[in-house]
């Protein structure tokens, strides 16, 4: 048996730094979640993985157009390996992963301290939609 990913997920979470170079580290450790499993067929025969996977690399792109330095500053976490008997701990790992992401994200459009222009905010709002999305296709809710 693998290591299981929820651990390790909600430790990450729990103490990434509540900024974008956080923000990023949450999206890239779920994004390579999601490509691993989408790697098995019969995991993703809907293609709902793929296109989670597709839109988080789509929300990657989006902040590092905001700040292009984030790639050589965040931590790039990998979970590891797909655990063959816990596949449904992956999915709510990526799970954990996104919504610990799209709570840092209200929280740095909530804060005032941040002091995020006009395109930081728009980059925000539309990673909101694109991890909202995501959950909904790892968790199953939308294909």
């Amino acid at each position: 048996m693998g290591v299981l990913w929820t651990e390790p997920a909600r430790v990450l979470v729990d103490r990434t730094d509540h900024g974008l170079a956080g923000l990023w580290s949450l999206v890239f450790a779920a994004q390579h979640g999601a490509l691993r499993l989408a790697l098995d067929r019969h995991l993703d025969g809907d293609l709902s993985l793929t296109l989670a996977a597709m839109d988080l690399g789509e929300a990657l792109e989006d902040l590092e157009w905001a700040s292009p330095d984030l790639p050589a500053v965040a931590v790039a976490v990998d979970l590891g390996s797909v655990p063959v008997d816990a596949v449904g701990d992956c999915r709510v790992a990526i799970g954990v992963l996104l919504a610990g992401g799209l709570e840092m994200t209200a929280g740095l459009l909530r804060d005032p301290s941040q002091d995020l222009d006009t395109p930081d905010v728009l980059c925000l709002a539309r990673v909101v939609h694109l991890l909202s999305n995501a959950h909904l296709r790892v968790s199953g809710r939308m294909p």
